[in-house]
C-alpha cells in the first residue's frame, strides 16, 4: 500500500539523517518530520519532534513556535 511505501522510505531516510517533508495525512504520525496541511484556507504545518530527534536534527525555536507539535504513539508498529 501507499502507507507501507511511505513508512519504508521514512525508515531509510531516518538512518541517513534526512529532513523528511510531506503533505499527506498521517505523514508525521508515520515518522515524517514536517507535514504541511490546509486548515480553513490557511497553510499550516506540523512537526514530529521524536522523528527529528532520531534523525539527529534540531529545529529552531522560530520554526517550532509556528508549528503544531506531534508526539508519536509509542505503541505504533
Amino acid at each position: 500500500t501507499d502507507k507501507a511505501v511511505v513508512r519504508e522510505s521514512l525508515l531509510a531516510a531516518e538512518q541517513n539523517r534526512i529532513l523528511t517533508i510531506g503533505e499527506t495525512a498521517g505523514f508525521t504520525q508515520m515518522g515524517g518530520i514536517i507535514n504541511f496541511f490546509n486548515e480553513k484556507g490557511n497553510l499550516r504545518f506540523e512537526v514530529n519532534l521524536d522523528a527529528a530527534g532520531r534523525a539527529g536534527l534540531e529545529l529552531g525555536s522560530q520554526v517550532l513556535m509556528s508549528a503544531e507539535i506531534i508526539r508519536e504513539d509509542r505503541r505504533r508498529p
